[in-house]
């Protein structure tokens, strides 16, 4: 009698979240007390705030700040969106650096505990996609690898990849960019995706031996390698 054939090992593909995202029409996020938040906030063609706007979605998602008080916050003169123009109007139109922004969040005073990778350290893929696995907001800046055209901000919501058996890996970072539309009945509307390799097969368990090239794909733009320059993972501190 001829031997059963054994089955091969069933593999998928999986995709995780920033757990405060509500999908829909448009994107949004809960808060207490009022209707839930849009957490989008558009990039204009004349700025350089694409920092701000990114920050603004996770302090929204986070239930720290409300999407009308922040849209006005050039006007308010109290409160936390008064706080965060005074912080950041002197780089709206110039941008924001990693180190920079870690500072400047930090003089606002908020419930948050902040851990980040700078451009240079080792383990930045590794501990971007690390925290974002375990759910925790981040924000992330990469920068052109070939052409220069992109030195960018984005708010990272997630990450996608594939499990086959027991082995789970990650390929896809997925961001919520202030320069790209509204997202429509999902969570992301632009990504970072990792080439297929030995070591993006391990960076949800180890440091990759050198910086990944991530493919930076988006309806409004060409899709470009970009490396990144800079992780700010956001923690509540009071919960």
């Amino acid at each position: 009698m001829a031997s059963k054939k054994k089955n091969s090992t069933v593999s998928w593909r999986w995709q995780r979240t920033h757990p405060a995202l509500i999908v829909g029409h448009v994107l949004t996020a809960k808060a207490n007390r009022v209707e839930n938040q849009r957490v989008l906030y558009r990039q204009s063609d004349l700025d350089g705030a694409c920092a701000i706007h990114s920050l603004c979605s996770v302090l929204t998602a986070m239930n720290l700040a409300r999407g009308q008080a922040l849209t006005q916050m050039a006007h308010r003169k109290y409160g936390l969106p008064a706080d965060v123009w005074r912080e950041f109007a002197d780089v709206y139109h110039t941008g924001c650096m990693a180190d920079d922004l870690v500072q400047r969040v930090s003089r606002l005073g908020l419930p948050l505990k902040l851990t980040a990778r700078f451009a240079g350290d080792s383990d930045l893929d590794h501990f971007a996609v690390r925290h974002l696995y375990q759910g925790h907001a981040a924000m992330l800046s990469f920068r052109s690898v070939h052409t220069g055209k992109t030195h960018h901000w984005a708010s990272a919501v997630g990450l996608a990849g594939w499990q086959q058996g027991r082995t789970s890996a990650v390929d896809t970072i997925l961001l919520l960019d202030a320069s790209g539309e509204e997202p429509s009945f999902r969570e992301f509307n632009a990504r970072l995706r990792a080439p297929q390799s030995a070591a993006t097969k391990t960076l949800l368990t180890k440091p990759a031996s050198k910086p990944i090239h991530w493919h930076y794909d988006s309806p409004e733009w060409p899709a470009e390698s970009v490396r990144l320059t800079g992780v700010v993972v956001f923690k509540r501190s009071d919960e």
